[in-house]
């Protein structure tokens, strides 16, 4: 009785570690999704493009290229005020690297927020 309780929680604890890898999804640069251990690796692929020293050119450089994303009027969508990438646009040069756009983002508005709360307090 003990190895067959053993070897069911041998299996579900099997089970529960490769759910994780299994229902990993990512998405290439042409928009068709990848699952598992080839979304994986895409996603280790596109970090290493992104692999090196963050310096004060690469972060202008890299934001010069986002912003020069939307000076191509078939690239965007118009929707009221906003102007918005394409979802082939976003995919293909957006999405791949969202992580490190959001980590230029994060750290610009954290230091945005600090020049705000200095001039609060300073009045």
């Amino acid at each position: 009785m003990n190895i067959v309780v053993v070897l069911v929680s041998l299996c579900l604890t099997l089970f529960l570690f490769i759910l994780p890898v299994k229902s990993y999804i990512s998405l290439e640069k042409d928009g068709s999704q990848l699952n598992g251990l080839a979304a994986i690796q895409l996603e280790k692929e596109y970090s290493q493009e992104l692999a090196g020293t963050l310096t004060e050119e690469r972060v202008t450089k890299d934001i010069a290229a986002y912003q020069a994303l939307f000076s191509n009027p078939e690239q965007v969508i118009k929707d009221g005020n906003q102007v918005l990438l394409k979802d082939d646009m976003y995919a293909r040069y957006v999405l791949p690297y969202f992580s490190y756009y959001k980590l230029i983002d994060d750290a610009f508005w954290s230091r945005r927020l600090q020049i705000m709360v200095l001039r609060c307090c300073a009045i």
